[in-house]
């Protein structure tokens, strides 16, 4: 049960290594572009490529569902990236249990937003976490749990197929070693619990007041997708790539010289990759090139 880019990319991951599930159960299509265009999330069409019967059901909770899974007599039931929450009738029906593959080091980082929390705190490593499921968020005991390093150049768009192909192995691993006896789940640590609520609207627009590093890591978690905003002289870009380096400048000025360099609330920023609304990616410099002039960034679309 998923839906979401994480969820995508987990599925790929087992289809890799030959452990599919029997069944997929997806949201259902939603409008999306400038054209509302009906739109099925990337699970439900993976799924139908490689032959595995989807469900996109708006309600997992309604009995009619929950019976129609029941009768496929499941023994787990796996839930990553879906958006949904479960109930008692539906966690209920597994014979074994209901489990959960979420990219973080839980306790820490429970909720919607693990991976882009986790980047924008500028962490140095994070991790996955297979865990049976409770009815509170993310707070079920753990089964098998892997750390994995973060590069502190690495977006949310390198991490998130990196956790997927370990979440996948640890998913596998988890499953046999229950089966085997060999693996019991085990209640999350009292300490170091952390919420990842879920990024608002309002937090894609970089803030150019925080220093440099802030500022990077704000682009690296929501780098590629949904990208981090500003305006630069009235044109709206996303910023894909950037570097925190030392320096001086006014919050928010675009500094002279080729490269787009941004002066923060201490340091500098680099923007090595962007995506000007309505064109292609690309680089910094090449944005500025024919563009001599610049001298501001920040606020929003609306300000």
């Amino acid at each position: 049960m998923g839906s979401g880019s994480f969820a995508h990319q987990l599925f790929l991951s087992l289809i890799e290594i030959g452990f599919l599930p029997n069944k997929v159960v997806t949201t259902p299509p939603r409008r999306k572009g400038r054209g509302l265009k009906l739109v099925r999330s990337q699970v439900s069409s993976q799924a139908e490529k490689v032959g595995v019967p989807v469900n996109e059901v708006e309600d997992p909770n309604d009995e009619d569902f929950v019976r129609h899974i029941r009768s496929l007599e499941p023994d787990f039931i796996v839930v990553s990236d879906y958006g949904k929450i479960l109930k008692p009738n539906i966690l209920g029906v597994p014979k074994h249990y209901p489990l959960n593959v979420h990219p973080s080091l839980l306790p820490k980082y429970r909720g919607a937003a693990p991976i882009e929390r986790a980047l924008m705190d500028g962490v140095s490593e994070t991790g996955v976490t297979v865990f049976v499921m409770d009815e509170g968020v993310d707070t079920g005991p753990i089964l098998l749990q892997e750390r994995i390093p973060i590069d502190p150049f690495e977006t949310k768009g390198d991490i998130v197929p990196k956790l997927a192909k370990r979440g996948a192995l640890l998913l596998r691993s988890a499953i046999g070693g229950y089966l085997r006896g060999e693996i019991t789940p085990t209640p999350q640590p009292g300490e170091g619990a952390s919420y990842a609520k879920r990024i608002k609207k309002s937090e894609l627009w970089l803030d150019f007041s925080a220093d440099a590093r802030t500022v990077v890591n704000h682009v690296r978690a929501l780098s590629p997708l949904p990208g981090a905003r500003t305006m630069i002289d009235g044109m709206l870009v996303k910023v894909i790539r950037a570097e925190a380096l030392e320096g001086d400048g006014e919050p928010g000025k675009i500094l002279p010289g080729r490269e787009l360099l941004i002066g923060c609330g201490e340091g500098v920023v680099k923007v090595m990759e962007l995506v000007p609304e309505g064109k292609r990616p690309m680089s910094g410099e090449e944005f500025r090139r024919g563009r001599p002039n610049l001298s501001r960034a920040g606020g929003s679309k609306d300000s």
